[in-house]
């Protein structure tokens, strides 16, 4: 297991957060500015409670950030309580297989139990079987019983003959 320090991540990070993104993105075939990923990362690391941990080596690697993990809190109205999403998890190609993903994922769930979360949801890609197993290895398991589902909202809605009229209240 490679040696790393997990801890939250603080403004000071976002040159070293940049490239890991820029990365991450990258992994799921997805391109930005530097400029835009600078202002995205910027707004998450101002904005609280928007949760991000970094991995940061040690000894000789110190100072280097080798993986991200950003948790999105929010509320769970069927488990009456707070639930947190983890929305990306990211390590650096040569850190991979290491347990820095482990130890990144094993820091959110703690601090969701100590923070009394009923759930920590996410999602990943069907074809990334290597997070599925540590995803599986850690207790969570796939949702059987709700679908995923997603839209862009900038693309036209077609018109479905007798639909509500969304500006008319009762």
């Amino acid at each position: 297991m490679r040696e790393c320090h997990i801890r939250r991540a603080r403004a000071g990070d976002l040159d070293g957060l940049l490239p890991l993104f820029a990365d991450y993105l990258a992994f799921y075939h997805r391109t930005a500015t530097s400029l835009r990923i600078h202002r995205f990362l910027s707004a998450r690391l101002a904005e609280h409670p928007v949760l991000i941990w970094v991995a940061e080596g040690t000894g000789e690697s110190a100072r280097t950030l080798s993986g991200f993990v950003q948790v999105y809190p929010t509320y769970s109205s069927l488990g009456l309580g707070r639930a947190w999403t983890l929305n990306d998890l990211f390590v650096c190609e040569e850190a991979r297989g290491t347990g820095v993903g482990r130890a990144l994922v094993e820091t959110v769930l703690v601090h969701a139990q100590r923070r009394g979360v009923v759930s920590v949801d996410l999602m990943t890609q069907r074809s990334n079987e290597k997070a599925q197993r540590l995803y599986l290895s850690l207790g969570f398991q796939p949702s059987t019983d709700f679908l995923s589902y997603s839209t862009d909202p900038t693309t036209p809605v077609p018109t479905v003959r007798g639909a509500l009229n969304h500006g008319a209240h009762r």
